[in-house]
């Protein structure tokens, strides 16, 4: 039926106020309840159950919902009453990126049971059954996937020869760490599994002597020297001894997030990439991190992609400069590239709107994970 309303009146008025689009949105914050609950189960040692064709690897490491995962296996078989006894060796290993097992796993069209999980307790939910046949479950660690750690070349993997050397590795992994070392990737950082962790067993008057020692220092990091008294936030307290009790001056050291989190044995540091980006920017600025070497490269650079770094001078690639401004000249900077080559006019980034910034400008581009399969292709 065809209506014969006149809506000239109404458009008049409409012009009147001004028409243009609008970012109105019907969405409510009963979806972010969705969300939560999905946080709740996946920070679970039981984490939730996927298809491997539901697994995100655009990245090179796994994720799901924009958020990073391990996939494991929880059903050991003969093999539970080992794992549960500590013996990791024994057990399935869980996975980190998209290595050839997984791969190989997928194009047989394994229809095992698997589940994710971003748990930062290093347990897993598992079962199995004893040799007289009684069903047995539950938690234990398991072993990392060597196939994912040389593919994302983690921790210079990828280098080492030894079998005894790979065994330590895996041995010596640390989840949080892992996590963190890839936080800038995604949005959604692991659920803290506890208070003790949150509050790391610093002492009660732990915020005010951090912050009377950061002030103290004008709010500069004590290890790449960057002014950061616009973004205290962003500046940390470090005890030097790893004793969170020990608050004298001289166990104290004002580190910015990035700096902080490359510390030996510190987890729990997940890094917002816009952050990343700002702390690359500061340090630029300031014209103190120059690239006379790959050491400054790393110290400068994103963890995220230091598996990258590490191949690149294992090969003997040209120094890349690192937080990489493109400018089109005019408009002035249109990109920042995680690392680049401009005399190449090739770089690696993160963020999609800086991708397709530099691929607009004429740049050869690779997100981190392409990056990652190039290296293992």
């Amino acid at each position: 039926m065809k209506l014969l309303v006149d809506f000239s009146g109404l458009w008049m008025n409409v012009k009147r106020m001004g028409d243009g689009i609008s970012d109105f949105s019907l969405s409510s914050k009963r979806s972010d309840l969705g969300d939560d609950l999905f946080d709740t189960e996946l920070s679970s040692t039981e984490g939730i159950e996927i298809d491997l064709s539901d697994l995100e690897v655009d990245q090179g490491v796994l994720s799901i919902k924009g958020r990073q995962v391990l996939l494991f296996i929880p059903d050991q078989g003969s093999k539970i009453e080992a794992v549960l006894q500590g013996e990791r060796h024994e057990g399935k290993r869980f996975h980190i990126a998209d290595c050839k097992t997984l791969e190989n796993m997928k194009k047989a069209k394994r229809f095992d049971r698997y589940m994710v999980t971003n748990n930062l307790t290093g347990r897993f939910k598992v079962y199995g059954w004893t040799k007289f046949g009684a069903n047995l479950d539950g938690d234990a660690d398991l072993n990392v996937c060597q196939n994912c750690l040389k593919y994302l070349n983690y921790k210079n993997f990828s280098s080492l020869k030894k079998k005894s050397e790979r065994y330590e590795r895996v041995n010596d992994f640390n989840i949080v760490n892992f996590l963190t070392s890839y936080s800038t990737l995604f949005k959604s950082f692991p659920r803290e599994v506890s208070k003790e962790e949150r509050t790391g067993g610093y002492g009660d008057d732990w915020k005010s002597v951090s912050q009377a020692y950061r002030a103290s220092l004008n709010y500069q990091c004590e290890s790449c020297n960057i002014d950061l008294s616009d973004y205290k936030n962003l500046l940390h307290t470090h005890h030097v001894s790893g004793n969170k009790r020990d608050n004298r001056v001289e166990n104290l050291k004002a580190l910015c997030v990035d700096c902080h989190r490359k510390q030996p044995l510190h987890g729990h540091m997940f890094v917002k990439h816009k952050d990343m980006k700002l702390i690359t920017r500061l340090r630029h600025e300031r014209g103190g991190a120059g690239m006379s070497g790959w050491k400054e490269v790393f110290a400068m650079a994103d963890s995220a992609v230091e598996g990258l770094l590490l191949h690149y001078q294992r090969k003997g690639e040209e120094l890349p400069h690192v937080g990489y401004a493109l400018s089109d000249g005019s408009n002035g900077v249109i990109a920042e590239l995680e690392i680049a080559w401009p005399s190449k006019k090739r770089g690696v980034a993160i963020s999609a709107k800086d991708f397709l910034a530099a691929r607009k400008a004429g740049w050869e581009v690779l997100t981190v994970g392409d990056a990652i399969r190039n290296i293992n292709a």
